[in-house]
């Protein structure tokens, strides 16, 4: 559960990089899994 913050951290200065198209792809890929993971 600590990883879980600098996760978060990470993932919003990514998806400030990143086009908000390719944050669409990101956010089905990456937060679908991480949801599935802690569920």
């Amino acid at each position: 559960m600590e990883a879980k913050p600098e996760i978060r951290e990470k993932y919003q200065q990514v998806i400030s990089s990143i086009l908000k198209e390719d944050l669409v792809y990101i956010d089905e890929s990456g937060i679908e899994m991480s949801i599935c993971k802690d569920r």
